[in-house]
């Protein structure tokens, strides 16, 4: 019994954080989203200045994250990192902008797509899993 509402417990628990970290809904984008370096271009225009390069590293700025494997994106699901990326982070220290009207729900998509392309093989599957496992608690 005590196991049951444990486990009932994590899951309203775990139910409120995913949707109170969920923000607003990224329509037209399927999740999760699979690796492609073709967001390469894209990234150098828009996020590197900041965040440095997921492939070869570099100065950072604003102490923005690395996207790397040193950085914590691959903790991430998908969908609140494109909503991040176009509306910024709630709760955030304000420094990273809102590129919504700068980029489309596809460039973004694109972008998340070439920094999951530099992980590792098992930091990709990691991620992935979480994402599905996101997107399952979000249909449910």
């Amino acid at each position: 019994m005590k196991i049951r509402c444990f486990s009932l417990l994590f899951v309203l628990v775990a139910t409120s954080i995913l949707t109170a970290c969920g923000g607003g809904d990224v329509d037209g984008i399927v999740y999760p989203i699979a690796p492609d370096a073709g967001g390469e271009l894209l990234y150098a225009a828009n996020c590197q200045v900041c965040h440095a390069s997921p492939a070869t590293g570099g100065e950072r700025q604003f102490d923005a994250p690395r996207h790397d494997a040193d950085g914590h994106t691959w903790h991430h699901a998908d969908r609140p990192l494109a909503e991040w990326v176009l509306d910024g982070v709630p709760g955030g220290s304000g420094v990273m902008p809102a590129f919504r009207g700068r980029l489309t729900e596809a460039e973004v998509v694109s972008i998340i797509a070439y920094i999951k392309s530099t992980w590792s093989a098992e930091l990709q599957a990691w991620q992935t899993e979480g994402s599905q496992a996101w997107e399952d608690q979000r249909a449910e």
